[in-house]
C-alpha cells in the first residue's frame, strides 16, 4: 500500500517538474502576430477615452488596436523601455516597448522620426496620463 503512495507522489512530483520546465521554457507570446479588432485613428482613440473612459476601457482594454497618428515624439529610457507618442505629447497615445530586445528595427535604426505619419498595432492597456499600447508593431508610415 505504501508503495502505491510513494510511486503516485513520485510521478506526481515528476509531472510537476516537467510542467514547470516546459513553462519557463515557453517563449513570450508574440503580439505581433495578432490580428487588430479595432481600426482608427489617435484623436477618435483619445476622444473616446477623455469623453467617457469606463465605456472606452470596456471596447478597448486587452484588445488589438491599430492606430493612424502622426508621431510626437521618440524617447528611449534609461531602463530600456521606449515610448513613441502619437497624437499630442500631453493627450496622446503612448506606444511602449519593455525591453530593448523587442525594439524593432524601424525605431533602432530611426527610420520613424516625429512628423511622420503612421500605423501601430497595439494592445491597448487603458489610459493614465494618456492612452496605452503595448506590444506594438508598425503596419505603415507615410
Amino acid at each position: 500500500m505504501w508503495k502505491k503512495v510513494i510511486v503516485g507522489i513520485v510521478i506526481l512530483i515528476v509531472v510537476g517538474i516537467v510542467a514547470g520546465i516546459y513553462l519557463y521554457q515557453k517563449p513570450p507570446k508574440d503580439y505581433t502576430k495578432e490580428k487588430a479588432v479595432f481600426f482608427l485613428n489617435a484623436e477618435s482613440l483619445v476622444t473616446s477615452f477623455n469623453n467617457n473612459e469606463i465605456a472606452a476601457n470596456e471596447k478597448y482594454l486587452g484588445e488589438m488596436i491599430e492606430v493612424r497618428g502622426s508621431v510626437v515624439n521618440i524617447k528611449m529610457e534609461t531602463d530600456n523601455s521606449v515610448f513613441m507618442t502619437l497624437h499630442d505629447p500631453f493627450d496622446g497615445i503612448t506606444c511602449t516597448y519593455e525591453k530593448k530586445e523587442q525594439l524593432p528595427e524601424w525605431i533602432t535604426s530611426q527610420k520613424v522620426r516625429p512628423g511622420d505619419m503612421v500605423t501601430i498595432k497595439g494592445r491597448c492597456d487603458g489610459k493614465l496620463d494618456d492612452v496605452r499600447l503595448t506590444h506594438c508593431a508598425l503596419v505603415s508610415v507615410e
